[in-house]
């Protein structure tokens, strides 16, 4: 372009042409008189000459306290810069002139420093998330200048060293600026196995019932709690008996979480990525950063009051929590320890102590878990899933909005996206979005530093490449399984989703613990019909199958049934002669999970016919022994009896087979004890 300057008569004073932007402005240097050059903006000021000889090189502006700026003598000459000095935006802050005989040698670097413990600081201000760089010589001149809108992850850098643009890549501090770009994560290959339950899903939202940035999913007392981290939007949804999701009463529109400083003021709010509730229903937001600063990572945890009658719920308490977080990163070694600004915490689940007591193991300490070293808010401790490491943060946090990091949990996942912790089984799933094909992994503690954790597919029918960013567990009986609920960022309809899963066995219900509408004063618990009668001595019989010398995947071993060496399948309970009945498991299952995931219960006959069989009762072990390839572990079951009179059409397991397909139990006082042992196949 062309800029002509004229005087009244229409006569041309002066003009200039371009051919590019300028990443300033384009101006005379010196001031008046000098050539055009790229200048940085100095409209209505004086254009001072600037020194092209040293430039601001590297400035450590990524949120810590330990801020600096380092310059780079470019020329080929020892240059004093005694005199020399640095601002930021602001001209009320403090600067220390250089001292005489402060040479910056060829080639070289100076460092500024702003947190100098025994030394005079160059500067008392903080470079903050969006401010700016000016270097001035003794004449008060700018030589150099830079500005920036939010933090750095690492830091800003020029690149190619001395001369380029900067870039927020690792700082280099007093040496060369080097191009290091992140390393790409490295990716784990996990064993995955089926998913637990039918491959169906179904579409909750076929019209548009929430916004489109659906996040995070909790299930407390009988509802499904959903966040939106758009707005800060937090939904309640009560589960009809199908497990149907509908809006709960005052939650139609759902209501807005704040940030305490955004009280009656118009503002973006939290990034709200997570959500959970405690026990006293208390509502608590992971926010992975202000919407009002994308740019800047802002790990916080808010808790709020549902039960407010307002459509805006202001913070109660805030805990910050993005320098543990990242302090934990940097002492496990990672280089770029700081959190990108949008891979932040994604969920967050508060489980109990009572739960966690003796079973999560505390690195502080490097002992199980003690509730009695924390002071956490409402008895429970704050599970954080994060998006840039895959690791679970575990977190005390007070009433004083303090936080302390208790452990932490590698899901190896690379990412976690949602938490969910299951009451009903004790195990912690994590979830895992299309940059993982949504995997889930279910993490049993076991009181060591090495969880237990089981890999699973999602159902056939939830696209893996969808962004599913919540995930959670009813708990409540749909036919013998519970619904499980997943939802898509991005999208106003089909984003939330329904299946279901079978990892836990509802109890049968006990007709003598009802009253009989015939007889109402019988209610069960009358001599001779209770499950406290003792047949005195009276045989079980178990029918068992024949096949245990099938072939054995690789990486798995065979349960088998005691004390004949034989098993049963999960869908197959009855136990019929002629099933296949070794049970196999992937090496480094618990027997936890190895029970919750496939071990049916057979169907045992007394055999006297006054008495039925009641249920089978595990016997844990002292601890949750990892399935291995080298030893020998015994699981048990006590099998309960009660009376015949109290059931309608048991079937019969046939009493008249053959006494060498039976495995007979004696009963001992109230049941009888089966034994289940892992028998290492001996080719594999």
């Amino acid at each position: 372009d062309l800029v002509t300057l004229r005087n009244p008569d229409g006569h041309i004073a002066d003009e200039y042409s371009w051919t590019d932007h300028p990443k300033g402005t384009w101006s005379r240097v010196p001031d008046g008189t000098g050539e055009f050059r790229d200048y940085p903006n100095s409209k209505g000021e004086l254009n001072k000459v600037i020194s092209e000889a040293i430039v601001i090189n590297e400035i450590e502006s990524n949120g810590s306290d330990n801020d600096w700026v380092e310059i780079y003598n470019t020329s080929d000459n020892d240059i004093d810069i005694a005199g020399w000095y640095i601002k930021d935006d602001s001209p009320d802050h403090f600067s220390v002139k250089l001292p005489q005989k402060t040479i910056l040698p060829a080639k070289g670097y100076f460092v500024f420093e702003g947190d100098l413990q025994d030394e005079v600081k160059h500067f008392d201000f903080g470079l903050g998330s969006s401010d700016k760089v000016e270097l001035y010589d003794p004449g008060d001149h700018l030589i150099d200048e830079h500005t920036w809108t939010s933090h750095a992850k690492f830091g800003l850098s020029r690149i190619p060293n001395g001369e380029g643009a900067f870039k927020d890549v690792p700082l280099t501090k007093g040496s060369e600026n080097k191009d290091a770009e992140a390393p790409p994560p490295e990716v784990i290959e996990l064993d995955t196995v089926k998913w637990p339950g039918p491959e169906g899903i179904t579409f909750i939202d076929k019209t548009q019932m929430f916004k489109e940035d659906s996040s995070g999913l909790d299930y407390h007392d009988g509802a499904l709690w959903l966040v939106d981290n758009g707005t800060g939007t937090i939904w309640k949804l009560t589960l009809n008996e199908a497990g149907i999701p509908d809006f709960a009463e005052g939650f139609e529109n759902g209501k807005i979480v704040k940030f305490k400083k955004d009280k009656g003021v118009s503002a973006p709010g939290p990034d709200a990525e997570g959500i959970t509730l405690d026990k006293e229903g208390m509502v608590y937001i992971a926010s992975e950063r202000d919407n009002a600063a994308k740019g800047t990572n802002l790990n916080m945890i808010l808790q709020v009051n549902p039960n407010e009658n307002t459509k805006e719920l202001v913070a109660m308490r805030e805990w910050n929590i993005t320098d543990h977080i990242d302090q934990a990163r940097q002492a496990r070694g990672v280089v770029y320890y700081q959190v990108g600004s949008n891979q932040g915490i994604e969920a967050v689940e508060w489980i109990p102590n009572s739960v966690l007591e003796g079973k999560l193991f505390d690195t502080n300490t490097g002992a199980p878990y003690k509730s009695s070293d924390y002071s956490s808010v409402n008895g429970g401790l704050f599970f954080v899933g994060l998006e840039d490491d895959g690791f679970i943060y575990v977190f005390a946090l007070s009433e004083d909005e303090n936080a302390v990091l208790v452990t932490q949990i590698d899901t190896k996942m690379g990412l976690v996206m949602g938490l969910n912790y299951d009451d009903l089984t004790d195990e912690l799933w994590a979830q895992a979005d299309n940059g993982r094909e949504n995997t889930l992994a279910k993490i049993k503690l076991n009181a060591s530093a090495n969880v237990d954790i089981t890999y699973y597919n999602p159902p056939q029918e939830l696209d893996p490449s969808k962004n599913n960013e919540g995930f959670a567990i009813a708990q409540i009986n749909v036919n013998g399984l519970r619904p499980v609920y997943w939802v898509e960022d991005g999208i106003t309809v089909n984003s939330l989703k329904m299946g279901f899963i079978d990892t836990y066995k509802f109890p049968a219900e006990d007709p003598g613990d009802s009253e009989d509408p015939e007889n109402p004063d019988n209610n069960g618990d009358g001599e001779g019909e209770g499950n406290d009668t003792d047949p005195s001595g009276q045989e079980m019989v178990v029918p068992v199958g024949d096949d245990i010398d099938s072939p054995i995947d690789n990486n798995y071993v065979r349960i088998y049934f005691s004390p004949t060496n034989e098993g049963w399948l999960q869908y197959n309970p009855t136990f019929d002669t002629g099933t296949t009945i070794g049970f196999d498991v992937l090496i480094g299952t618990t027997w936890g999970e190895a029970v919750a995931s496939g071990l049916a219960i057979p169907t045992v006959t007394p055999a006297s016919s006054d008495y039925v069989f009641d249920k089978w009762s595990p016997a844990l072990p002292s601890n949750d022994t990892v399935l291995d390839d080298t030893t020998f572990r015994c699981y048990g079951y006590t099998a309960t009896y009660k009376s015949a009179s109290e059931t309608i059409d048991v079937p019969s397991t046939g009493e008249n087979l053959a006494v060498n397909v039976f495995a007979l139990l004696s009963l001992i006082l109230a049941g009888v004890i089966l034994v289940i042992r892992r028998k290492v196949d001996k080719v594999r």
